[in-house]
């Protein structure tokens, strides 16, 4: 064929059509192939060649007398149980294992001794889990309150730092849009280190999270059979996860606000048998994991999250993540007794209880292929299906105006209905 007549733009236009066609069907040509010519792949091949080895192995080998059929069950019971004395996992008397010893050949005796010997050896430097104390915290560490830099105190890695942060994901490589991938509707590619959103997910984030960002472009199937086009260029966008920083201590790691109020002894929970307005926290709790890597609230008695001022989550100066003052005033009973929820002189009257319950777009809307279902929106709204997630949209707030109770906006952009149930 003479391209010379051709006109470059559309011979390039062509050529490029005619790469992506054969991307798309060039396997189920390969398949097509195989069917025709009887071709095997590689794995058959291999089972094959397995299947025939087997075969050989299973016809030369000679059947055991019952002699040797008894002495090998001898010799594995003497291993297994001596395996499990290695490792701490012995539940029998251990002069069956020495009666199983002495009933072996010489050579075969050597070998059980030596064995044995290795694993204990082995067993033996596998490092065990230390319970996390503040006396090892302080042997181990040393913790500037003003800087909040927290380094080691002897060892190869003495005076640096103990915080280690998670290795930078790996940066995905430039796209070429002439040889974009092919994937299922609504699953854009995914990357190690990266969090990948649809379109229609990129819509709903926060205005901070969207410059973090990057777009990018990946192939679909075109389902209207009225197309010339295969495919469609569909929109996504990737985001570099969170580095969580940690501190390794032997084979466990742990955050670094959970060592520093261990180190500091600001965890443990709280006895109030002083009185309401002095609580004091439980000594023995302080000093140790787990309850003094926490931080606990004085209201409630329970764990809740490590203070962060100034929004840095990797800054550790003291002041930043040391816990709240405990207001007196607000601590109105004794978390740690029960509520009594007996009725004194309105016993006659049915108990009421209030129900809360969260909608959103995001809880409440499923994409399943290309359509867009509606669910769990409370009792009489039955299941919807819609085919654009406009229509979803729209049904989805008529029907949370079907249902009844209190409606409030929280932070996160949800709908919380509060409805009274007597009972």
């Amino acid at each position: 064929m003479n391209t010379s007549i051709i006109d470059p733009a559309t011979l390039r236009e062509a050529t490029h059509e005619a790469n992506r066609l054969n991307r798309l069907y060039s396997k189920d040509f390969r398949a097509y192939q195989r069917a025709i010519h009887g071709i095997k792949t590689k794995y058959e091949l291999r089972r094959e060649a397995k299947e025939r080895e087997l075969s050989l192995q299973t016809s030369s080998t000679k059947p055991l007398s019952p002699e040797e059929i008894a002495y090998r069950d001898k010799q594995h019971k003497a291993f297994d149980e001596l395996f499990a004395l290695s490792h701490y996992t012995y539940t029998k008397e251990t002069e069956t294992a020495i009666k199983e010893i002495a009933l072996l050949k010489p050579q075969v005796k050597r070998n059980v001794q030596k064995t044995l010997k290795e694993l204990t050896a082995l067993h033996a430097q596998i490092p065990k889990k230390q319970t996390m104390t503040q006396k090892l915290v302080h042997a181990k560490y040393s913790y500037d309150t003003l800087t909040g830099e927290l380094t080691h105190n002897d060892g190869a890695r003495a005076d640096k730092t103990a915080v280690v942060y998670a290795s930078p994901a790996k940066k995905p490589n430039a796209q070429n849009t002439d040889r974009l991938p092919l994937r299922a509707k609504d699953k854009p590619p995914r990357h190690s280190g990266w969090i990948s959103y649809t379109a229609e997910q990129y819509a709903l984030l926060d205005d901070d999270v969207r410059t973090q960002c990057t777009k990018r472009f990946y192939l679909e199937r075109n389902r209207d059979k009225t197309s010339i086009n295969a495919t469609i260029r569909k929109t996504y966008y990737i985001r570099a996860s969170v580095r969580n920083p940690r501190v390794h201590v032997n084979t466990t790691s742990y955050h670094p606000q959970a060592i520093i109020y261990l180190y500091m002894g600001a965890g443990g929970r709280f006895d109030y048998s002083a009185g309401l307005d002095s609580p004091q926290r439980v000594q023995e709790e302080t000093t140790r994991e787990p309850w003094g890597m926490v931080n606990i609230d004085a209201r409630t008695n329970r764990k809740t999250a490590y203070p962060c001022r100034d929004g840095n989550a990797n800054n550790f100066k003291w002041d930043n993540i040391k816990p709240s003052d405990v207001d007196a005033s607000l601590i109105t009973r004794d978390p740690t007794i029960p509520k009594s929820y007996t009725r004194t002189s309105d016993s006659h009257l049915p108990a009421i209880y209030k129900r809360r319950m969260t909608y959103s777009t995001e809880r409440n809307v499923r994409i399943v292929g290309g359509t867009y279902t509606v669910h769990s929106m409370g009792k009489g709204n039955k299941t919807t299906v819609c085919d654009t997630w406009e229509d979803a949209v729209t049904v989805f707030n008529a029907q949370l105006g079907k249902l009844r109770g209190h409606k409030q906006r929280l932070s996160n952009g949800n709908i919380m209905i509060t409805t009274e149930i007597k009972k």
